[in-house]
């Protein structure tokens, strides 16, 4: 166990986060960077907390349940970062039902922080405050759920998850909708709080690295389109593809895909591209790295994005802050990132996206005015706002 300053400090709320779901898969997605993020906004916004709080992160949950406790909230998503996927994500969610609990007696904490809803503990009574992203299979049982008696069972898990939190913080509107109404989550209880990014991080509008980044990648030669994510059924893969076909009709384009597909489902990728007769311009790139992906937004004509759902859409700011135009669904809970900033359009409106691809191909005033529409409206989500948000949200939970 690592050593930890707040056990010698001045008695003051006690808050533990759990940061393990950096260790698992799930460290390569938007729940592992909404963590990293977070704790990266906390420690920035330490003068504005340190005589209320003591935030006490665990990192890992060891084979026996050893906790890794810190007050070193940098140090803790640094390592949690280089340690991404070294654990079974049912591994873990087994480890934090049944030693959860007992790390937050162990960091006397007074309310627990859960940033990943998988593995509620099943033994403890310390307060928890739970971070919701989606609710996705409970709004698409028949695509999620192996059968129609699945869905009671994840009811029950998803209500004992929420409902019975001591607060709730839901990551956009749309999914404190769908809490409160597939859920009955008492509206007092839960709040949203729009995830944050390095603004900072994220901003910089060239780099001399780039060319050598899209090299590698195999991306730059023609005009390309930037997609980033998964391939399950919300992710509406049909519709992006329908739409690049459009624009192939007229411009020599290319779709970039970054994100990591296991070899199953790449295979049930490329036959949707080829489907769609689109198989010889869809890059999959796997998974690839910050500076990669920035150069990929940087360069990219667009980021279309036409999820049917997402608790936020997590890559969308981060190619708004690049000044990537981007395409997104209405009602998607990604459109609420966008909004001003984004080209918005039907989740089946595959037509109307395409329409929007070319105009940002033949309209350099047009997709000049959509950059800078995207970097204005991204300047709300910081990291740092993200923790003011939280810690007010820690603070409502302890009364």
């Amino acid at each position: 166990m690592l050593v930890c300053t707040w056990l010698m400090s001045a008695p003051r709320s006690t808050v533990l986060i759990d940061a393990t779901p950096l260790r698992t898969p799930s460290g390569t997605r938007g729940i592992g960077r909404y963590v990293y993020e977070l704790l990266h906004g906390l420690a920035d916004e330490r003068p504005s907390w340190e005589d209320r709080f003591n935030l006490v992160v665990l990192g890992d949950l060891g084979p026996r349940g050893e906790p890794e406790l810190t007050d070193d909230l940098r140090g803790a998503a640094e390592r949690g970062l280089l340690a991404r996927g070294s654990v079974g994500r049912e591994v873990m969610r087994w480890r934090r039902q049944w030693w959860l609990g007992a790390a937050a007696v162990q960091a006397r904490a007074d309310l627990m922080h859960e940033t990943e809803p998988l593995g509620v503990p099943l033994r403890g009574n310390v307060p928890r405050l739970v971070t919701c992203y989606d609710l996705i299979p409970l709004l698409y049982p028949g695509r999620y759920l192996t059968t129609p008696l699945h869905f009671p069972w994840q009811w029950a898990k998803d209500y004992r998850r929420y409902a019975r939190a001591r607060r709730v913080v839901a990551i956009s509107e749309r999914t404190r909708t769908d809490a409160l109404k597939m859920l009955h989550v008492a509206p007092e209880r839960i709040d949203v709080v729009a995830t944050g990014i390095n603004l900072q991080r994220w901003a910089a509008q060239t780099d001399a690295n780039d060319d050598a980044e899209l090299a590698t990648l195999g991306v730059g030669s023609r005009p390309f389109l930037v997609y980033v994510g998964y391939g399950d059924f919300r992710k509406n893969i049909d519709e992006m593809f329908a739409s690049l076909a459009l624009v192939r009709r007229e411009v020599d384009v290319e779709l970039a895909w970054a994100g990591q597909l296991n070899p199953k489902h790449l295979q049930k990728m490329q036959r949707k591209a080829r489907a769609a007769g689109v198989e010889e311009s869809v890059r999959f790139l796997g998974f690839v790295s910050d500076s990669a992906l920035a150069a990929l937004f940087r360069r990219a004509v667009a980021h279309v994005f036409l999820s049917r759902i997402e608790g936020f859409g997590l890559s969308v700011a981060e190619a708004m802050s690049l000044g990537c135009p981007v395409i997104v669904a209405q009602g998607s809970g990604s459109d609420e990132v966008a909004r001003s900033g984004g080209i918005i359009v039907g989740p089946n409106d595959h037509e109307l996206a395409a329409a929007n691809v070319l105009r940002l191909l033949r309209e350099p005033t047009f997709r000049a005015e959509r950059s800078a529409a995207c970097r204005e409206r991204v300047r709300q989500f910081s990291r740092q706002a993200m923790a003011r948000g939280y810690l007010e949200q820690y603070a409502l939970a302890l009364r």
